[in-house]
């Protein structure tokens, strides 16, 4: 299985939306999400066939710091854990993109809360789906719906496990070379494209 970047957006001035461009659909896509905020935020994701879908059509079971667990359904996002967060946030979601099937995901966040090694960063696990069954998605976008913004850098990419390697190229080696093999010692002179002993 080859993993490639599918798309991968920076931000280069705050903004409410991290949205990567449409992309060749895969069955396995691994979302790396890095926000940087500017005021508090509240994160959370979408997904869709050539647009975001922001209807109510996702679900999620959540953790906060190994706390009780929250189950918001026929939600218009993936919502990380539905709190204000003032910190640095980043995500790690592992997502099933088959086009019949419900989307799966699972997802690991941690979030830096107040600066200094006094402080502890919180975390959060979570799964979530998006209940499409006809199309698999091919765009994603990193949302926030709290009063401040994503700031300058913050970043979305997204990995797809279906890529296809680039075909190898050949190398060109001119007549005149010379090889050594080093478990023998001998050496190898290229004369018109056949190699020789010398």
């Amino acid at each position: 299985m080859a993993w490639g970047k599918l798309g991968s957006t920076t931000l280069t001035t705050t903004a409410d939306n991290i949205d990567t461009s449409v992309f060749t659909t895969n069955k396995f896509i691994t979302l790396l999400s890095h926000v940087i905020n500017s005021g508090a935020v509240n994160i959370g994701h979408r997904v869709g066939n050539t647009t975001l879908d922001t209807g109510s059509n996702y679900a999620k079971r959540t953790s906060l710091s190994g706390g009780s667990e929250l189950t918001p359904t026929s939600q218009s996002n993936w919502i990380e854990d539905g709190l204000s967060h003032s910190g640095d946030n980043f995500m790690i979601s592992n997502i099933i993109n088959i086009a019949d099937e419900e989307k799966l995901a699972i997802v690991f966040a941690t979030q830096s809360n107040t600066a200094g090694a006094g402080n502890a960063p919180s975390r959060t696990e979570q799964v979530s789906k998006w209940t499409n069954t006809s199309n698999q998605f091919d765009i994603i976008s990193t949302i926030n719906y709290g009063s401040g913004d994503f700031d300058t850098d913050s970043n979305l990419s997204a990995l797809g496990s279906d890529m296809t390697p680039a075909a190898a190229t050949s190398a060109t080696v001119q007549d005149g070379a010379i090889f050594e093999e080093t478990d023998t010692n001998k050496h190898y002179l290229l004369d018109d494209g056949t190699w020789t002993e010398i």
